[in-house]
């Protein structure tokens, strides 16, 4: 009886033990293609002001590679591998991400294994099949253009204005059903810099976004903008500032409340 119980705490130790080893994240590659072993690999991230930053190095052997650690809230990584063009795009969250790709063709990796990068393959076989059109109407234009076929180049301009609104269409419609996706936040960032979409539907649609997503860099960031062009849009209430006046002194604009206050702004 003694004996069991030692057996079964063992076990318990065990199980504890493998369960602590999973915490954070483990990336599992296999590249195809004629690599040397001890080629370096770098897991980089953009910073603040969007410039790849090295955040670890691991080194391939027999095509193979593997970058462990621990990742607060999902957030977008790139990887590069040395002496190759292109990066593998990844989002970073702890689980175990698997990544299978051709050293000639790294942009069309297949990720899996963890819920982000699931959604991610999702949307980038969606963005594909629409890339396949439009590389399949760039060939049509070219032979329309060799042959000077104007009817047909018209009707294939009309096809391309037609393809871009699938784009746009198909990345808002992606956002809207999957609020817990991190490429979602990336989709209404884009929307907020291009004015795809009217404000307030983009708020509308941040609101609807998962609290893991608001979390990260770009849900914050997005979070920030939304409030700041809020505060100071038409009809809103100006926020507090102070500035100098002509005597120089200064006056801050809610001391100026209840009177008639005229604010002029010049360059």
């Amino acid at each position: 009886m003694k004996l069991t119980i030692r057996v079964l705490a063992l076990s318990a130790l065990l199980f504890a033990a493998c369960s602590e080893e999973r915490e954070g994240y483990e990336i599992n590659a296999q590249i195809q293609g004629d690599l040397a072993d001890n080629t370096a690999v770098y897991l980089k991230m953009n910073n603040a002001q969007n410039r790849p930053v090295d955040l670890d190095t691991a080194y391939i052997k027999e095509g193979a590679f593997t970058f462990s650690g621990e990742q607060e809230n999902p957030e977008l990584h790139y990887i590069f591998i040395d002496g190759i063009q292109g990066n593998i795009p990844v989002i970073l969250e702890n689980g175990d991400i698997r990544i299978d790709a051709h050293k000639d063709s790294l942009s069309f990796a297949r990720r899996s294994g963890t819920k982000q990068n699931d959604l991610f393959a999702d949307f980038l076989n969606g963005s594909r099949k629409i890339s396949k059109k439009v590389m399949s109407m760039n060939a049509d234009m070219r032979a329309a253009a060799a042959a000077r076929d104007t009817a047909t180049m018209a009707a294939l301009r009309d096809e391309y204005f037609e393809i871009q609104e699938e784009a746009k269409g198909f990345e808002l419609d992606f956002a809207r059903k999957n609020p817990d996706a991190l490429i979602s936040a990336f989709i209404l960032d884009k929307a907020l810099v291009t004015k795809a979409l009217p404000e307030d539907e983009i708020k509308a649609m941040y609101d609807t976004l998962s609290d893991e997503v608001k979390d990260t860099r770009i849900g914050t960031k997005i979070g920030e903008t939304l409030k700041k062009n809020a505060s100071t849009a038409i009809g809103a209430k100006a926020p507090d500032f102070s500035a100098p006046t002509p005597d120089g002194g200064t006056l801050a604009l809610n001391d100026a409340l209840g009177k008639v206050t005229i604010v002029d702004f010049w360059a």
